[in-house]
């Protein structure tokens, strides 16, 4: 590492984020995880090229994140320090060029100075993406953490301000879950906030997108699994995975410390597992919503219900859900 680092001129700020990012928090853990697992899976690769043209490195570790059919999420620091995700394909295919096109429009649309829960695209170089990335992905912090209600609430908030941005911008995330939300914390560790990444399935509203119609996947929405219209990206299709999600946080949460009544949180996990018997369709179309006939009359768990809606024309816009959940955060 010491070699690399002269090398490439890499701060040694960015080494000791590295050992944080690895040992969650903690340096000295971080340090050994290093030595015993990564050391040699230590990469430095150029990608892209800064606003005065010079090659722009980053540290990258072939730890991957996450991987699905089209590519693979790996954890990227730049040579001052700043965390990054890095895109990439997987093997010999490339990221598709029009969802890669429309994460470089988005970049363009939120503009340089934007700052909210999008994960914005710094660098693009042949078909690798990096893009800005906050701290551990939600699947991942739940595993090891509780998290209080108010800390949850803040994310329920932050999530449905990112799903409103895209949105507002033209455009579905259309792969939204646990795995694509990475928490931000502030100087004290505390968590402020999400970021929304892995922006290579973002479509324009109304286009067609690249999905499996017929794919027992529990973020995406009956209409989007079992319509007519599957292969269209809906702003609707983005609600009821952001509901999925609040269900999945709620349901590891202490049962004496849940938001989500008892009734609702079971409801939610008896349909994950009729989509893993395949019998979710002929259940879910003789309901008004997933969770039941009627919405209960806590605020909370009547936005839930409402965002569970099967007919996706009376699911809630973003729009609609943000101001009531701002009176609970």
């Amino acid at each position: 590492m010491d070699r690399l680092e002269r090398k490439y001129k890499i701060d040694p700020k960015a080494v000791e984020a590295l050992y944080l990012h690895l040992g969650r928090g903690d340096m000295d853990k971080g340090i050994e995880k290093f030595e015993n697992k990564y050391r040699n899976r230590i990469m430095i690769e150029r990608i892209g090229f800064d606003k005065n043209g010079r090659n722009k490195f980053y540290i990258t570790i072939d730890k991957t994140k996450s991987k699905g059919g089209w590519n693979q999420f790996q954890i990227g620091i730049s040579r001052r320090g700043t965390l990054r995700g890095v895109l990439r394909p997987r093997s010999s295919q490339r990221i598709d060029s029009e969802n890669l096109g429309n994460a470089m429009e988005l970049r363009n649309r939120l503009g340089k100075k934007y700052q909210g829960p999008i994960s914005r695209v710094m660098n693009e170089e042949n078909g690798v993406k990096v893009t800005e990335l906050g701290g551990e992905d939600l699947f991942d912090l739940v595993q090891h953490t509780k998290l209080s209600k108010a800390v949850r609430l803040v994310i329920y908030k932050s999530l449905l301000e990112g799903v409103r941005e895209l949105h507002r911008h033209g455009f579905t995330h259309s792969d939204l879950k646990m795995e694509n939300i990475v928490v931000v914390r502030n100087g004290e560790g505390e968590i402020t906030g999400v970021k929304i990444i892995d922006l290579d399935r973002l479509t324009e509203i109304g286009k067609s997108h690249r999905t499996r119609v017929g794919t027992r996947y529990v973020p995406y929405s009956p209409e989007r699994i079992f319509g007519k219209d599957a292969g269209v990206a809906n702003p609707k299709d983005d609600i009821w995975a952001a509901m999925c999600v609040i269900c999945n946080l709620e349901s590891k949460a202490d049962e004496g410390d849940r938001l989500l009544q008892p009734t609702l949180v079971d409801k939610f996990n008896e349909y994950k597992q009729a989509l893993r018997d395949d019998v979710a369709e002929e259940k879910l179309y003789s309901k008004k919503s997933l969770f039941d006939a009627t919405g209960p009359a806590n605020l909370f768990n009547n936005l839930i219900f409402h965002m569970g809606t099967i007919e996706s024309a009376k699911r809630p816009a973003v729009e609609r859900i943000i101001p009531l959940m701002s009176m609970l955060a």
